[in-house]
């Protein structure tokens, strides 16, 4: 079925002054909360960063990392490596607590990697060397999972979550 519609003006009709209108419908943007800590992400492969923004008050953010035997994780907070170290299902758990660092008030960007521990080699990891070490490896199936809170929701049960249906963020209930 074919539909036409001719929209061409009748012959001697021309519209009244305020009858026509040339503007553009506007929509309000869709605004979109933060996800605030605690956060419980999961990922699957190893060897590439993993990126997610977060709001939080000024303090002290706490994170952890449960990943695969003979694994190396790398944490940064807005841009800055603030956590570096061998990471696994031994270490300090549970959950496993990796490290800390100071949030900014509002909007905060996380990221973190996880790469094999013998590729991280044993000396001290600068950012530059995390920079590099990411550049040259190549991303390979590997479960992980990052924790972050802060000092409200250190407390919180990471089994006791919530997944929300639009982004696929853990979330826990405190």
């Amino acid at each position: 079925t074919v539909l036409t519609v001719d929209a061409r003006p009748v012959p001697g009709s021309t519209p009244a002054a305020g009858d026509v209108w040339a503007g553009a419908l506007a929509q309000p943007a869709p605004t979109r909360a933060r996800p605030r800590p605690p956060l419980f992400h999961g990922y699957s492969q190893g060897g590439r960063r993993e990126t997610f923004t977060f709001e939080s008050k000024a303090g002290k953010v706490s994170f952890a990392l449960t990943c695969p035997p003979g694994s190396y994780g790398l944490i940064w907070l807005n841009g800055e490596l603030v956590a570096t170290g061998a990471c696994g299902p031994t270490v300090r758990q549970p959950p496993g607590w990796f490290g800390d660092a100071e949030a900014r008030d509002g909007v905060n960007e996380l990221s973190a990697a996880v790469v094999k521990a013998a590729d991280a080699g044993t000396g001290t990891m600068t950012a530059e060397g995390a920079d590099e070490l990411l550049a040259w490896t190549a991303s390979y199936p590997a479960e992980w999972r990052l924790i972050l809170a802060d000092a409200r929701t250190r407390s919180c049960r990471p089994n006791v979550v919530s997944v929300d249906p639009r982004t696929g963020a853990i979330m826990a209930r405190c």
